[in-house]
């Protein structure tokens, strides 16, 4: 038997790509660089540009939450603009109490105490 034609699918086929540039896949390089030959027709070299950021706006990041640069940054200034200040109430038992919170590591990080 002829053990040539063996292949070792991916664990994941639907979400692997290959990678060629800069980490880049080839859908990826290929609307970046539509995107920057359209913006140099249209402006010139500064049209360029044009193509690095559509290319962030498509590239997604595992760090970012699988999202891209763009996206991100949309997120994180929506998140800044609309910021809710949460309040909680202070609820300790009757008489005089303490409430020690402490770390994983047996740290003490604030006391609250109760006088009455």
């Amino acid at each position: 038997m002829n053990h040539d034609l063996r292949y070792t699918i991916p664990p994941d086929v639907l979400h692997y790509e290959a990678r060629y540039f800069l980490g880049f896949g080839i859908t990826e390089l290929l609307i970046g660089t539509f995107a920057g030959l359209f913006g140099m027709m249209a402006v010139g070299t500064p049209g360029l540009l044009i193509g690095v950021v559509v290319l962030l706006g498509v590239r997604r990041f595992d760090g970012l939450g699988n999202r891209s640069i763009l996206e991100y940054g949309v997120a994180r200034l929506m998140y800044e603009m609309r910021r809710e200040e949460v309040v909680l109430p202070r609820v300790l038992p009757y008489g005089s109490g303490r409430i020690e919170v402490r770390s994983w590591d047996g740290d003490v990080l604030y006391t609250l105490e109760s006088e009455e």
